[in-house]
């Protein structure tokens, strides 16, 4: 290894995937650090010893994910690691196959329980009134299934995101994102946004309340209804 912290490959595989793997090793360490610029492609090739092709091949599946961004004229840098990469490669892996989307509500049941638990034992001021404001909105939108569906997800996001947890986010935004569509289609049902937007107001009612138990019991029925919906849909 060099003082750059490159070391020659051995050609037991594809010979940018080895470049791609020591690039992601070096960034792990942070020997490569957000900001840095990686070394020219006829430098890097060099120090690296393999073709001018493999290092090209290399940066573009870097860059695909978000790991090194190319600036023209600049060169390759380092970028932090993406929330929006993975959001992307989650929301492909639920696309391909539509009983995840099932899954993804039982994946639901799992977080949102305990979710609500903890934010009824202890919620931040600013946070219970976002959750407020939303159910507000999603009055407004009785009449719409679509926007329903939309603050929908918003109240949950919010509801997420009070949780304190940046992966919770990158995990739940395609999630949301995809249940999105199917949530407006069963809001078209007559009365089923009506009922979902009570148990949402009684959800925030045992979070403000302090009531780790029944803030438990109502997100189960939320969901338990929700996955009904979906069934029928789906």
């Amino acid at each position: 290894m060099n003082a750059t912290g490159f070391s020659r490959v051995a050609e037991r595989k594809r010979l940018y995937q080895e470049v791609v793997d020591q690039v992601t090793e070096l960034i792990l360490q942070n020997r490569l650090q957000p900001g840095d610029r990686l070394p020219a492609e006829r430098d890097l090739a060099q120090q690296l010893g393999v073709s001018r092709t493999a290092i090209r091949e290399a940066i573009r599946a870097l860059e695909e994910k978000g790991l090194v961004e190319v600036q023209q004229g600049a060169g390759t840098f380092v970028r932090s690691p993406s929330p929006e990469v993975v959001t992307e490669s989650l929301s492909l892996y639920f696309q391909t196959n539509v009983t995840r989307y099932l899954q993804l509500m039982d994946l639901r049941e799992i977080l949102d329980v305990e979710i609500a638990s903890r934010l009824a034992r202890k919620i931040e001021t600013e946070d219970l009134e976002r959750l407020r404001a939303h159910i507000r909105a999603m009055q407004e939108s009785l009449d719409s299934p679509e926007r329903f569906a939309k603050e929908d997800v918003a109240f949950h996001m919010d509801f997420y995101r009070a949780a304190k947890n940046e992966i919770l986010l990158m995990i739940m935004q395609p999630v949301m994102d995809l249940l999105e569509e199917a949530m407006a289609a069963s809001f078209e049902e007559p009365g089923s946004a009506e009922s979902s937007l009570l148990l949402h107001q009684e959800l925030v009612e045992r979070i403000a309340a302090r009531d780790p138990e029944g803030a438990r019991q109502v997100t189960r029925q939320i969901l338990t209804r929700g996955e009904m919906r979906m069934k029928h849909e789906l």
